[in-house]
């Protein structure tokens, strides 16, 4: 039976979370098969009951008990709640979960329920690496599972909400909303509110005005204002409130002009956030039902099933019981109790399946993740948890039922999965004033946007006077400008020659038959390494192709002359430029080895030291000269703008035009190299600081080079990009910068690379000052051309032999493995037939013993048992008579489901085939009489089995997976002898017997005839044996390593069976 325990403590005072973190150790009073779970549930505070408090949901987490231990999940008694009061306040609730666990060792913790309560306790959970389960707990501070590492959560958090609002305005077509929102001493409206702004921003959505108020404001002129901007308004508001504001809707006139009001409702419970009903039974009640007509109510989906109202009625039975509550006769029980019942629920079954799968079932990150991302089937219907390990949200849209009573009906559903909003198949929406949904502004628009306003004569005579007088003055102007454009026109023709390229130039790469065509600003497009690039033909030299949307932007000759005129060794080559209407093409060198990037990514390149200072040389050697040029900066230095060409030189590409590179979309890991100064203010005051930015650039590709992980090491750390730019922008986080953590940057290069990335501009070293410190720092002088080249090919040479050597060991490696797994899944001689002839002749066999075994009463075994479990038991049992079948000349057919087939005399013939079957399956009788059942260790398993000798066919059907197989009335036989045998007995035919009558240490005892399907009657008999000392200790052996441990069987084939079905 299960025990409960309920804990109830006077306030805290104000404690820190650091304190009570600190050391202490944990002392267990329970037993060692106990599962003790803290339960955290607010409870009655003065005359309010929380909905998902103690009283009236806390009774969910002992019937979910009850029903684990009635299913098996675990065993009966094993598990001890503990219920503490957390009275919804955060510090008392940290202060209170502390203790408790100073004092026990718990396994779980269900709840908490408040999100200011769960802010801590989901740290303090993740410190102790328990599983932290909770029933509502919806903030969204809670999504970041680096910090709530345990925290799992099983109602649709607050982000849910604004999900399901922005679904129903997109299935109306609903773009613009005003939202209201109540100042509470609980803070769900005010969340519901900044949920509903953040995903209407999110879905391109017009939030045009936003309220909150706190009770003293005039309610009629706050809805006034908000009615002035919006015609779909998002109330989030207390039941008491709703009423008030839509009787002043209906005063105002805004129900006729077809208003419409999305109201966010949690919990029916008057006691708990005010009756929503019109009906108080005052004079206003009748307008108040007209003005509800134009209300959508948004709430949680409860499941009308049996099994959901039956739970219910446990739950109010299980209150008194506990508690001593008594709902009252037409009080709902609040949606949270289904809640804590799953997070119960899931929680055993996730320490269920864990143990069954051999983990540690202690490890609260392990229990909580191994159900993040996963569906089940609870008595509230599907649930399904995001990858994240939060609950995917349903929830119901209802109106009100034109009746004498404040009654709802569903009309529609919304659920977070699929982000689908579905009406409902038996009620339809009724729109105010009949039709279709109202749109969501006035014919009009708000200030008169939608309508064209009627010029006055005045008007329009004063519009042609002006329209004539500025015609007037165009022409003077024109006059005059005119001559002086077209001069400017032909000089700047003259200028655009030397650097813009024509499009006939440019010839695409045709791969078939070396043939060329005439390019229109496409070209073929090629892959190095995981970069797709653009490459054409100018002037027979492959040059790589830019491409940039050019929109209206208006180029600068200065600077594409400038940029056309920079020849350097160590930067790329710019020929010029191709622009058409609507793209703009930068023509470039072309270097066949791919970027930097690409060269630190493949792992099965070698990077010496000499190499690595080589391509660092040619960085600083290509970035200097940019500095002394007349563009002065880069402005765009990372690994992939560092490309190499055939020689293994790197060039510096990518550092211009400006304007079109500035308008270059880019996402965030594109930012990483990009200096924190930069990222602030965009633009910066002067070149200087442009340059030294650069210098920051250079400290990333300089970690790269050397670590090898990425800038700053995304490839290995746990960080997405946007986080490294968030904290690089936010100047409290100032040190932030890639961390060391190979041997391959000496401590004096780390100290150097350092500098160049500090905080502060001015404090990092010019070019020249860090290229004097390099020369020191790796004593690695710039060597001369031909000599750097002869020793990056040389280590290039030696790279691709190793690589040749490497890969040719992983070819006959991997063919030794893929000829290993053929022989297991056909005999070596048919193997051999398929590797040489790719088919295989089938064969005939005069004479041939088959054998069939079945587990009897699997069909009710199963039903007991979870299907991982089955697969489990299958797969040890069948790899024990795996082991057993070598010591005997028998071929394994195969298994399906329970039943096991084999044979002898195939696809080798052999004249003692019916000796080595009748002995194979006396061995297996033996092995499956000492066969321990994992998790029904004291059930006894029983087999049936039966034999039958005669001819057969053998051969491979199908080209896809294939299977040797057999076919014959013999087979059919053998399979007549196994289902009509009895448990742990073996019948043979009388084929069988026959062969069998000399054989020693067989005895044979004639059952008689019985009717055999398809055969009619046949004499069988039953194969038994003598106790004899065995020739072979194959026997003693599989004993003990039945009773070995669980672990061997694990390591047999490194595999599990994949399908499991009724034989």
């Amino acid at each position: 039976m299960m025990r409960t325990c309920i804990f109830w403590s006077p306030g805290y005072a104000a404690i820190t979370l650091m304190l009570l973190i600190g050391e202490c150790s944990l002392h267990d009073h329970t037993s060692e098969s106990s599962t003790r779970i803290l339960v955290l549930l607010p409870g009655r505070k003065g005359n309010f009951l929380f909905p998902f408090g103690k009283e009236r949901a806390g009774a969910a987490v002992s019937i979910a008990v009850e029903d684990i231990e009635k299913k098996g999940i675990m065993e009966e008694g094993s598990i001890v709640l503990d219920y503490v009061d957390t009275q919804c306040e955060g510090v008392n609730g940290l202060g209170k979960t502390s203790d408790m666990l100073r004092k026990t060792n718990y396994s779980a913790i269900i709840g908490p329920q408040c999100s200011q309560v769960c802010s801590f306790v989901g740290r303090l959970a993740a410190y102790y690496n328990i599983a932290c389960f909770s029933g509502v707990c919806q903030d969204t501070e809670m999504l970041d599972k680096t910090v709530f590492t345990t925290l799992t959560r099983f109602l649709g958090t607050f982000d849910k909400v604004g999900l399901a609002v922005t679904g129903i305005m997109k299935a109306f077509s609903w773009n613009r909303i005003g939202i209201i929102a109540q100042k509470h001493t609980d803070v769900i409206w005010m969340y519901t509110m900044d949920a509903v702004k953040s995903m209407a921003d999110d879905h391109g959505m017009h939030v045009a005005i936003s309220k909150t108020f706190n009770g003293s404001e005039n309610l009629y002129d706050l809805l006034k204002q908000v009615a002035m901007t919006s015609k779909i308004i998002v109330l989030a508001v207390r039941g008491d409130t709703l009423r008030a504001l839509m009787i002043h809707a209906y005063d105002m006139g805004l129900i006729k002009e077809n208003y419409m009001f999305i109201c966010v409702y949690y919990y029916s419970q008057k006691n708990t956030f005010g009756d929503i009903s019109w009906k108080q039974n005052d004079a206003a009640d009748e307008k108040a039902k007209l003005a509800y007509k134009s209300v959508l109510f948004i709430s949680y989906f409860t499941p009308n099933t049996i099994e959901y109202r039956n739970f219910t009625e446990r739950v109010k039975i299980k209150s008194e019981e506990l508690f001593n509550y008594t709902y009252q006769a037409s009080e709902e029980v609040p949606y949270p109790a289904s809640n804590l019942y799953e997070a119960m629920y899931m929680y055993a079954l996730s320490v269920n399946m864990t143990s069954s799968e051999g983990n540690d079932s202690s490890n609260g990150r392990l229990i909580a993740t191994r159900l993040w991302g996963n569906s089940f089937t609870s008595m509230t219907g599907n649930i399904s948890l995001n990858e994240n390990g939060d609950r995917q949200q349903g929830y119901k849209i209802e109106m009100i039922r034109l009746t004498s009573q404040f009654q709802l009906k569903t009309v529609g559903y919304f659920f977070t999965d699929d982000r689908v909003f579905r009406e409902d198949l038996v009620h339809q929406i009724q729109w105010p004033g009949g039709g279709g949904p109202p749109v969501d502004h006035p014919p009009c628009g708000f200030n008169g946007e939608f309508c064209k306003h009627h010029l006055t004569q005045t008007e329009i005579l004063e519009i042609v006077v002006g329209t004539l007088g500025g015609v007037l003055v165009l022409v003077v102007f024109l006059s005059i400008i005119i001559p002086r454009f077209v001069v400017r026109h032909i000089k700047k023709k003259a200028s655009e020659s030397v650097w813009r390229i024509k499009e006939t130039d440019l010839i695409a790469k045709k791969r078939s038959n070396f043939s060329m065509s005439r390019i229109s600003l496409r070209s073929e497009q090629i892959v190095v390494d995981k970069h797709l690039v653009c490459t054409a033909l100018y002037k027979g030299a492959t040059v790589v192709l830019k491409k940039f949307e050019k929109g209206d932007s208006i180029y600068d000759v200065k600077e594409f002359r400038q940029i056309r005129e920079l020849d350097h060794l160590n930067v790329a080559k710019v020929f010029g430029f191709c622009m058409d209407s609507l793209k703009f093409v930068v023509v470039a060198e072309y270097c066949s080895k791919g970027s930097l990037m690409d060269i630190l990514e493949n792992e099965d390149i070698n990077m010496n030291w000499d190499f690595r200072c080589c391509l660092l040389w040619d960085t600083i050697r290509g970035l200097e000269y940019i500095f002394s040029s007349s563009i002065r900066y880069h402005g765009n230095l990372k690994s992939s703008n560092c490309v190499i060409d055939g020689r293994f030189v790197l060039k510096l590409t990518d550092f211009g035009p400006r304007k079109w590179l500035e308008k270059k979309s880019r996402c965030d890991r594109d930012l990483l190299w990009t200096s924190p100064e930069r990222l602030r203010l965009r633009v910066l005051p002067s070149f200087g600081h442009y340059q030294q930015s650069d210098i920051y650039s250079l400290a990333i590709v300089m970690h790269e080079l050397f670590e090898r992980t990425g800038p700053f090491g995304v490839e290995t750390i746990q960080i997405q990009p946007y986080e490294i730019i968030e904290r690089l922008r936010n100047q409290t986080t100032v040190h932030f910068r890639p961390l060391f953590e190979s041997n391959n940057c000496p401590g004096k290069l780390q100290a150097l690379i350092s500098k160049c990335w500090d905080e502060s501009p001015e404090c990092r070293p010019t070019l020249k000052e860090l290229k004097k410190n390099i020369k020191i720092t790796t004593d690695v002088q710039a060597d001369n051309f031909f000599d750097n080249l002869l020793k990056r090919m040389e280590q290039y040479a030696t790279n691709l032999e190793e690589l040749v050597e490497e890969r040719t060991s992983k070819y006959l490696h991997e063919k030794k493995r893929a000829e290993d797994l053929l022989y297991r899944l056909l005999p070596q001689s048919i193997a051999h037939q398929i590797q040489s002839r790719g088919f295989v002749e089938p064969e005939a066999f005069e004479s041939v013993s088959i054998l069939f075994t079945d587990i009897v009463q699997f069909t009710s075994f199963s039903a007991e048992s979870s299907p991982m479990q089955i697969v489990q038991m299958l797969n040890e049992l069948y790899s024990t008579f795996d082991d057993v079948i070598t010591a005997y000349d028998v071929y394994k057919v195969e298994t399906i489901g329970d039943a096991y087939m084999c044979a002898s005399g195939l696809p080798q013939r052999n004249t003692y085939h019916h000796t080595e079957i009748a002995k194979l399956t006396i061995s297996i009788m033996k092995v499956v009489d000492k066969f321990k059942i994992r998790h029904r260790p004291h059930r006894k398993l029983q087999l049936r089995a039966g034999i039958h000798s005669g001819p057969c066919v053998a051969g491979v059907i199908g080209s896809k997976m294939p299977r040797y197989c057999l076919f014959g009335d013999t087979v059919n036989t053998a399979s007549r002898m196994e289902s009509t045998s009895e448990a742990s007995k073996i019948q043979i035919s009388s084929s069988t017997a026959t062969l069998l009558r000399d054989s020693p240490d067989i005895d044979l005892t004639t059952r008689g005839e019985i009717y055999i399907k398809g055969k009619g009657t046949m004499l069988t008999h039953w194969l038994e044996w003598r106790e004899q000392k065995p020739k072979t200790h194959v026997f003693s052996e599989m004993a003990a390593l039945m009773e070995s441990s669980n672990a061997w069987h694990s390591e047999l084939n490194g595999n599990t069976l994949t399908d499991v079905c009724n034989h």
